[in-house]
């Protein structure tokens, strides 16, 4: 996990959110940090509080007026933390992204549908890309999340972005006809400088002996 990048997601939405996992002693064990929409494991580091969060990612003053902190007890009980989950589903990995409004989104398909992920959060796991796997998993609601995994660990959690209305809709469709032309366009140009070629070669060579 690039911690850097993380850091400079949660600066963007403006929060922090801390989240101890603590084993049945009651002691902290292991802690997660996200922005509320996608959390991952900290390794390697101590135990963190606000204070902590504070100094470790240099936080000024005038940054703290825009930037809350939350430090909870434990993760969202609906959302599944264990390296295994029943009935998660692996995923194909997608690398189209598409510009809308201030987010880059990833599309994914699901067993639902399409779904959008905030590539950022995924650009905090870049520097394990390439052994990264996404899965499908379900609150008890039946909301779909997902899933990112190394090998059998995992190594974030992250929400579906709430993007697909008519407006989206209609901008997904308008670049989907417009590639399409360009694309029957550059066939047709293509055939033609064929064709012009082959006229011109037989041109040439069709001279009086």
């Amino acid at each position: 996990m690039k911690l850097k990048t993380l850091a400079a997601k949660c600066k963007r939405d403006g929060v922090f959110r801390l989240y101890d996992r603590r084993g049945e002693d009651g002691n902290i064990y292991e802690q997660w940090l996200g922005t509320g929409a996608a959390a991952y494991p900290l390794h390697g580091l101590p135990l963190l509080d606000e204070s902590h969060i504070i100094a470790l990612f240099e936080l000024t003053e005038k940054q703290l007026e825009k930037i809350s902190i939350y430090h909870h007890d434990e993760l969202p009980p609906a959302i599944s933390i264990e390296d295994a989950c029943p009935g998660e589903k692996l995923l194909d990995r997608e690398e189209m992204t598409l510009a809308y409004g201030k987010y880059i989104v990833r599309p994914i398909m699901t067993s639902d549908g399409l779904e959008l992920i905030d590539n950022e959060h995924m650009a905090v796991l870049a520097d394990v890309a390439d052994n990264l796997e996404l899965y499908e998993r379900r609150m008890e609601s039946g909301q779909i999340y997902f899933a990112a995994k190394m090998g059998l660990l995992l190594v974030g959690v992250i929400m579906p972005l709430n993007l697909i209305e008519e407006e989206f809709v209609e901008a997904v469709e308008t670049i989907a006809r417009n590639a399409r032309t360009a694309f029957i366009n550059k066939g047709e140009r293509k055939a033609q400088r064929e064709a012009d070629s082959g006229q011109m070669t037989l041109d040439e060579g069709g001279g009086e002996a």
